[in-house]
């Protein structure tokens, strides 16, 4: 690493992102003049999305242009892998409950498919609480799968 001080009308731009997916800076320097024009760019990994922009108010857009006016530390989230986890609880009168176990702030579709093929909805949910619980009143005795799909 090299350090060096600044000027007084020199600022920085810091970038750590976390999850699986890198960030495109343009123009990327080691330090701006105040008032410069700069672009980030998020590339989430395949099967991933950016998820926040942790630093700066805007949140999920995969471009942002900045102007930098003061040094700057910003945090971008993206999802890593496997969102939900859902698993069956009960099974009793012909009424099925999946309990949801999935990151906060996040809305999901809960879907269900008697042949991994065609999937409908079952339930569309603001993920409040790191576990929820949802009832799929028209199980019968057949075999029946779910999946959580993040809702875009």
């Amino acid at each position: 690493a090299l350090f060096s001080r600044l000027n007084t009308n020199q600022v920085t731009l810091t970038v750590l992102p976390t999850g699986r997916g890198r960030i495109r800076i343009e123009p990327e320097e080691r330090f701006y003049l105040q008032g410069s024009q700069v672009r980030l760019e998020a590339r989430p990994d395949e099967g991933e999305r950016l998820l926040s922009w942790d630093g700066i108010a805007e949140s999920g857009l995969r471009f942002i242009d900045l102007t930098l006016t003061n040094h700057l530390l910003i945090r971008p989230r993206f999802s890593e892998g496997e969102l939900a986890k859902l698993w069956g609880v009960r099974w009793s009168n012909g009424t099925f409950t999946v309990r949801v176990q999935a990151p906060t702030g996040q809305v999901y579709r809960i879907e269900r498919s008697t042949n991994l093929v065609d999937w409908s909805l079952l339930s569309t949910i603001r993920q409040n609480l790191p576990e929820e619980e949802l009832t799929d009143s028209e199980a019968t005795n057949i075999i029946r799968a779910y999946r959580a799909l993040i809702d875009q």
